[in-house]
């Protein structure tokens, strides 16, 4: 069971800013602001990229890193916040647009958590999981403006 310990808290830079604005999707359906806070993904997969140096980024449209030994894919899932997070805030996955093949399919391993607060000073590493033990246990909502699937932290391991 994953605990506040062990997010892991990570300074942001202008530098890591500035990558984030330059990568950051301006549409994207499948996400929950339609590509409207993509700055907060990519932030959160930079900062993936710069703790976890034994993956390497690949950002195809099902997993964002592969591990360089393993072939273990990653999908780094980041979202605002306004403060700090808490261990019972929801890790939540939109469910792709009606129509789509791949709904529940994305091609990973393992979906990574992270929120970053909206005045891009921290970015929090918050857990993991396996992707078929995600759909297994998240609970669908379909009544939010974009329906998904969600699980709170607490349900997430921590990373390694």
């Amino acid at each position: 069971m994953l605990t506040l310990e062990d997010f892991i808290p990570y300074i942001l830079t202008d530098e890591i800013i500035k990558q984030a604005e330059k990568n950051k999707v301006e549409k994207n359906p499948e996400s929950f602001s339609n590509g409207e806070g993509s700055i907060y993904g990519e932030i959160a997969e930079i900062v993936f990229g710069r703790v976890f140096k034994q993956y390497k980024r690949e950002n195809t449209p099902d997993y964002d890193f592969i591990h360089r030994d393993t072939g273990t894919t990653v999908d780094v899932k980041g979202k605002h916040i306004a403060d700090y997070p808490l261990i019972d805030f929801d890790a939540s996955i939109p469910k792709r647009p009606k129509g789509n093949k791949r709904d529940l399919t994305y091609n990973c391993d393992y979906f990574v958590f992270a929120r970053v607060r909206k005045s891009l000073d921290v970015c929090w590493l918050i857990g993991m999981i396996q992707r078929k033990r995600f759909f297994e246990n998240a609970i669908f909502d379909p009544d939010r403006p974009q329906p998904c699937y969600q699980m709170k932290y607490y349900d997430l391991l921590p990373l390694p």
